[in-house]
């Protein structure tokens, strides 16, 4: 049997889209026949949420190996004055769990026969572990990545120093890694064009796009267990954190401005925000009368996000203002999407997000312009008291993003890798 050491600082239970996706590779790849391990960050001494449902749903015959990491105790430690450093200083935030990774991950190269190594970010710590093992073993290794590295638009508050050497580490692994693999096109010209004039076509020729996914067996299931509605109120979600630039502020004073103009929709429409929320955003309901139709549910369980999924009308998304086109795929549209309802999306009109929507039915309103996401909402609304009104090609979407089927690409990449290694 094919097998394969995955390399992820996220996994199960943490509550983050990167530990979904990397649990819902290891579980199709164990369907696609491979024999997986994985390596991956100790339980409960990482930062964030986490979630023991996520555990339950990866096959019992992979493997899963905990290494030390401390996070948790460096954000204790560090006073809030100092945590911006610890979180931009050279070794970062991550370094524990990178050194004790390494010491465990060579102790099972000892004990396995694995055919391949693959690493995935966020964060690029994972590409770190996977290169000194694959350095140490020399079995060939993939390292796939969901976001750009040391030219994120989102790092603005990156230093200068703590850049450069996210660069050095970058031009390592896209050098050393045997095959790269990024989740859009766009996030695979934004790495490689750091580091194309040193090794021209070779990292082209060695770089392939699978895209994020969704889990079908799960939209089946939450599906089957669809509520009655308790109002006649249209139910519209939005579902994920909100972090950094990517704030519901602008939506929220857009909605303000419609109710001004439309009160009557104060009984007509229900917006729910599934997902942590800065405190200072939720202060700003009373002020701008949103009490009666904006709720807020805090951090829920992955199941039960699903739940309000499946159960709403439509689907919000929420992304940062950014200059720059948009490299972006967010899991968050991928499984919106799985669910076959309509979306209003405010994103960068120029990006991946956009070009989904506009490919498979959905609209679009900048992230930051208040009046024309107020205008094109109220569009939005009428044209959901007739479903018929949303064009979307379902079906050739759901084909692309099914996660047996993106993992099956994965599976045969990783099969041209053990051909190419041989």
């Amino acid at each position: 049997m094919k097998s394969i050491l995955i390399v992820s600082y996220r996994f199960p239970p943490m509550l983050t889209a990167e530990s979904i996706q990397t649990g819902r590779c290891a579980k199709y790849l164990d369907k696609q026949g491979w024999n997986v391990s994985v390596l991956t960050a100790s339980k409960y001494l990482t930062i964030g949420k986490k979630d023991d449902s996520l555990v339950d749903i990866i096959p019992k015959s992979i493997k899963i190996n905990r290494s030390l990491s401390i996070e948790s105790k460096i954000y204790k430690f560090y006073s809030k004055r100092l945590q911006p450093f610890a979180l931009t200083a050279v070794p970062d935030d991550k370094h524990v769990w990178s050194m004790t990774s390494i010491r465990l991950g060579k102790k099972l190269l000892k004990k396995n026969s694995f055919n391949v190594i693959c690493s995935r970010s966020s964060p690029p710590r994972s590409h770190i572990v996977a290169l000194e093992l694959a350095k140490h073993s020399g079995i060939p290794w993939v390292a796939c990545f969901s976001d750009p590295w040391s030219n994120c638009p989102l790092a603005k508050d990156m230093g200068p120093k703590f850049r450069n050497a996210q660069i050095e580490l970058e031009k390592l692994v896209v050098k050393q890694a045997t095959f790269l693999v990024f989740t859009t096109k766009n996030v695979m010209d934004m790495v490689l064009e750091q580091h194309i004039e040193d090794n021209g076509k070779s990292l082209l020729n060695k770089s392939f796009v699978i895209p994020n996914s969704f889990d079908p067996e799960l939209i089946i299931c939450q599906k089957k267990n669809l509520k009655n509605k308790t109002n006649n109120k249209v139910k519209i979600i939005h579902a994920g954190n909100f972090y950094g630039a990517r704030q519901p502020t602008y939506f929220l004073k857009a909605w303000s401005s419609l109710l001004a103009s439309a009160p009557s929709l104060k009984n007509e429409v229900e917006i729910t925000f599934v997902g942590d929320i800065d405190a200072n955003v939720k202060k700003l309901i009373p002020s701008l009368n949103l009490r009666d139709t904006v709720k807020f549910t805090g951090i829920v369980p992955y199941f039960e996000s699903l739940s309000y999924l499946a159960e709403a009308d439509a689907l919000l998304i929420i992304d940062a203002p950014l200059e720059l086109p948009s490299p972006f795929l967010p899991s968050k549209l991928v499984e919106y999407m799985a669910f076959r309802k309509p979306i209003f999306a405010l994103t960068p009109k120029k990006g991946i997000t956009a070009d989904v929507l506009s490919k498979y039915g959905g609209c679009v309103s900048s992230p930051n312009d208040v009046k024309e996401i107020s205008i094109n909402f109220k569009k939005f609304i009428i044209m959901l008291s007739n479903q018929d009104n949303f064009q979307i090609n379902f079906d050739d979407f759901i084909n692309e993003y099914r996660a047996d089927i993106v993992n099956k690409k994965l599976s045969d990449i990783l099969d041209k890798i053990i051909k190419y290694s041989n």
